[in-house]
């Protein structure tokens, strides 16, 4: 009876990885429910810093962020001095131009969505974007060219969700994290829309 169970095991895990057909996040979620892992055990426990022990999620999320916002401070020492050089920012030369997108290049981008993707800030699913595409499509294209054409760009877009993604190592030590931002989805699609931009210099 044991080896039944086994075997119906095996049959089982090995179709559904085989149904993954090459989609890296399906492949491990099926490698996952065979192993038993727990997905959540990323997320961390404990951190240590300064000599202080955090263990509530404030906490840890508030040392968390004083380590990664310590980073951008601390990276130009370990730069060497090399030549820079400056775009002019008088007047309107050197200014970044955005031409405004079609109908059909935002619809190829919604298509696109992965719709297991996580929620951002403004609570939008991709799989509810993804689907209703035929419906919103106008009027997403009409927003996003309008803010192209205003150079005006929605307060929520710009924020982010940030998640500490282990690296390697002690769970305790914020060196080992790297911090993983979670953009609304609307704005990904303005950005993918219009990925190059012309920039005019005298």
């Amino acid at each position: 009876m044991n080896c039944e169970i086994k075997s119906a095991k095996s049959r089982y895990y090995c179709d559904l990885i085989s149904e993954t057909r090459g989609y890296l996040s399906k492949l491990w979620k099926a490698v996952n429910q065979a192993s038993s892992r727990n997905g959540k055990s990323s997320i961390p426990q404990c951190i240590i810093a300064n000599g202080a022990h955090h263990t509530n999620p404030r906490s840890i999320s508030s040392a968390l962020n004083s380590h990664f916002g310590s980073i951008g401070r601390i990276l130009p020492e370990k730069i060497p001095c090399i030549a820079r050089t400056s775009l002019p920012i008088d007047g309107h030369s050197g200014l970044f131009q955005s031409q405004e997108i079609s109908e059909s290049v935002v619809n190829k981008q919604l298509h696109a969505l992965k719709a297991n993707k996580a929620i951002g800030l403004d609570n939008i699913r991709a799989k509810l974007l993804k689907y209703s595409v035929q419906s919103i499509i106008y009027s997403i294209t009409k927003l996003i060219n309008l803010l192209i054409r205003t150079v005006k760009f929605q307060g929520i877009w710009k924020c982010s969700k940030v998640t500490a993604l282990l690296k390697s190592g002690d769970r305790t030590n914020p060196t080992n994290y790297r911090p993983i931002s979670i953009l609304p989805t609307l704005s990904k699609i303005l950005k993918k829309g219009n990925p190059l931009s012309t920039v005019r210099i005298p």
